[in-house]
Order: structure tokens, then sequence, then C-alpha cells
């Protein structure tokens, strides 16, 4: 069974609505009343009216009505009384309880407010990391041309400025403007262009990729080989936190070929 939902919310206030005099009151009109005065409830406007005289059902009645005033502070009671919303006492037993001592007595009023509760659907999860990284897989709007062993990776120049100023520098420094105004840079010193896509991998999206896939039909790196390297690269391109998750990976590869040769 699905667990229930509170749909509602409440707001609650208790006034103490003294009568001193009682028996004074019990001169006016049938219809006249004595208002307390203005009360917020959750942001609603209310007064409590004590009628001494209301006449209804054969008895004469000590009646008290919550009359809804409106919205804030400038709200002014519209309408007139509705008789089915009194509460109170027949007079003459009210007289006989004992509750009225010294000519006074009180009553003691509780507001309650229901409202419908704000339910807030539970936030979408951030999903940044996947558009960027669609944006790196579609090459769209691309405006550099990385060449890496021979393949070319297309990126994004304010992406890399954010995420890696080395990389971006170097795109500056080493890179060849084309007609159409975008960069094309040649990537040097051995570097792989599996290792490459996975370094623009964790750039675009703060994760590491999966390590053993196969580049144009050959053979894929071992996947220690593929780490080293990719460390390598995150050290040359000032990428910290991907050097350190390298690293990681490597010390628990020796800590476990380590236990492996103990056992």
């Amino acid at each position: 069974m699905a667990p229930s939902s509170n749909l509602t919310q409440a707001a609650r206030a208790v006034h103490k609505f003294n009568v001193n005099g009682y028996s004074a009151t019990k001169a006016m009109a049938k219809h006249e009343h004595v208002s307390s005065k203005r009360l917020t409830v959750a942001g609603y406007a209310w007064e409590i009216h004590y009628t001494p005289g209301h006449d209804a059902h054969w008895h004469y009645w000590v009646a008290f009505k919550l009359v809804f005033l409106g919205i804030g502070e400038q709200a002014q009671r519209a309408g007139g009384d509705d008789d089915d919303n009194d509460a109170g006492a027949i007079k003459a037993e009210l007289e006989a309880s004992g509750f009225i001592t010294g000519d006074s007595f009180a009553v003691r009023c509780t507001i309650t407010v229901l409202s419908k509760n704000t339910i807030n659907s539970a936030e979408p999860s951030p999903d940044l990391h996947l558009q960027l990284g669609e944006l790196l897989r579609s090459g769209r709007f691309a405006d550099v041309e990385f060449i890496v062993s021979g393949v070319s990776i297309a990126a994004h120049r304010c992406v890399l400025a954010a995420r890696s100023p080395s990389l971006a520098a170097a795109v500056l420094k080493g890179g060849t403007r084309k007609k159409d105004g975008s960069v094309r840079v040649e990537v040097k010193d051995d570097m792989r262009a599996g290792v490459f896509r996975a370094l623009l991998h964790f750039i675009y999206t703060d994760t590491l990729m999966e390590l053993d896939w196969r580049e144009d039909g050959s053979d894929p790196l071992l996947p220690r080989t593929m780490v080293m390297s990719l460390n390598e690269a995150a050290g040359r391109y000032g990428l910290e936190r991907l050097k350190q998750i390298c690293e990681n990976m490597l010390g628990f590869d020796d800590a476990c070929s380590a236990d492996c040769a103990v056992m």
C-alpha cells in the first residue's frame, strides 16, 4: 500500500474573549453585538462577535460568531451574518452553570485555518554534464579541431577555457586559424586519440569514460596503460582532479597486485 500524503496544512490561534459586566450586556437588543479586536490567522483577518440576546430555537442564547473579514490588514467585513455559524450557550443554563463570577466570564476561542499543502515535486537531477557530453559527441558548434595520431577530434574553445586553461593556451599558441574562423591544432608527444578523447570527456562532463575501446579497428589499450597515459595527460594540462582519480586507480591496482602476490 502506498504511503498517504498530508494534503493540508493548518494555522491555529487561540483568543481569550473576556465578557466583563455581563449584567449590562443583557440589556442589549436582540441583534446587537460586541466585537473583539481584529485577529490575524494564516494571513486572514477575523473578528469574534458576542451577542448576549440571540434568539433561536425557542431560547435566548449567549452567542459567539467567528466573522471572516478578508485577506490582509486592509480587509473589511462584507455581507451579513449567518446564524448557522453561531456557537454559544442557552442564557439560563450559562447563568446557572457557575461560570459567571464577579459579573464576568471568559470564552476561549480557537481559530484553525486549513490550506492546501504545497507539494514540491522532486527536482530533476542535474544534467549539465550530459548536455555537454552530447555537445562533445556531436561536434555541433565546434570551433577547434584537434589532430591526434591522425584522428580529427572536435572541441569548443569556451569549454576548454573554463575547464583547462593550459589546453586552451595550447590552442591559442599552437593552433592554425582556418578560413571559417576555427582553429586546427596538431597534438604531438605520442598522444593516442583514445586517451585524448578520454581527456576531453572529463573536461566536458567531469566524469571518466570507459577506458577499453578500440580505435579504428586496432586492439584497445590495456586499462592500466590507458590510465597511466591519461594520468600523464592530466598532469600536462593541469587537470588535478583527473590526475588524482588516475593515481587512485593505479594505486588500487598496485594494492591488488600486492595482495595477490602475498596469497
